[in-house]
């Protein structure tokens, strides 16, 4: 099978978007969902979650930005729900994140698109999902928490992520070329390696994943489940959003320690079932060619 590798290191790779689009996805509709399903299937946690989250953010965030009371936020939160009553809680997820982004309340609300170094645009969103898997795992034990928020992300992608990108995938062969012609300019510094569909089965395999090498350091890393939840599940149930016939396995990954990520799409419209490459397979590809 033949290979092609595709992208380009970048020095300061940025992601560039309105900082209010950022919050919309990764506060106001996180918050929305995960407390929705802990309020309807944990209820006696729900409160305790709340709490906990607060103190954990208090404890980890250095410049409060956010006021208490602000006629703007409450406006925004009313779309949402849940948010309302728990508005100090949110306000503390957006103190997190401008803070982690060096911005200021009035910049937040200026909108105006912004390019945001990767090093600290990831850590202040991701480590916001770290506090509250945490907090589900003192509450509900661990295997029952990593289930619990896994299932949670399944949601976030069949609800947020499908609004844009639900069926946009015919096929594999159109994944793949769409894919590599974005690799060509992407802004993340991305270097993937490709291979060629072939019995409904596509490989992919990369190295510089900008989420690892952001959060490496940080101490959900000690954790390799904790570290693949955060960083890698979601990309199982996108896959599926992206079209129902997908099957997507991770059969390396960084966050668990591997030296590379190996993701196998299967089409299974034209397979009996999602066997991978075996393990010597994937090492030899990444061998020759990362």
């Amino acid at each position: 099978m033949k290979f092609v590798k595709v992208g380009q290191e970048i020095e300061i790779p940025k992601a560039t978007l309105p900082p209010i689009a950022l919050a919309e996805s990764n506060v106001f509709e996180i918050l929305t969902l995960l407390l929705g399903k802990i309020k309807k299937e944990k209820s006696n946690s729900y409160q305790l979650f709340v709490e906990n989250v607060t103190d954990k953010l208090l404890s980890n965030t250095k410049n409060i930005g956010f006021k208490r009371e602000d006629g703007k936020l409450t406006q925004t939160l009313e779309k949402y729900k849940h948010l309302l009553e728990n508005y100090n809680l949110v306000r503390l997820h957006l103190n997190y994140l401008i803070d982690g982004l060096g911005l200021t309340e009035e910049v937040f609300w200026e909108n105006q698109k912004t390019s945001f170094p990767i090093e600290s645009f990831i850590p202040s969103i991701l480590i916001q999902f770290y506090y509250h898997l945490i907090s589900l795992i003192e509450l509900l034990g661990r295997d029952p928490a990593l289930k619990f928020y896994q299932e949670f992300v399944d949601k976030y992608n069949e609800t947020v992520n499908a609004r844009n990108q639900a069926n946009i995938h015919k096929s594999l062969d159109e994944m793949r070329e769409e894919h590599l012609e974005w690799m060509k300019t992407n802004p993340y510094g991305r270097i993937r390696v490709f291979g060629e569909v072939k019995d409904g089965q596509l490989i992919r395999i990369c190295n510089n994943c900008e989420k690892y090498f952001s959060l490496r350091n940080h101490e959900m890393a000690n954790d390799k489940e904790i570290f693949y939840t955060l960083l890698c599940f979601m990309h199982i149930p996108l896959a599926r959003v992206w079209n129902p016939n997908f099957v997507l396995t991770i059969e390396k990954s960084l966050a668990r320690g591997d030296p590379y990520c190996a993701y196998i799409y299967n089409d299974m419209r034209k397979r009996k079932d999602a066997q991978p490459p075996t393990k010597e397979y994937l090492d030899e590809v990444w061998g020759k060619n990362m």
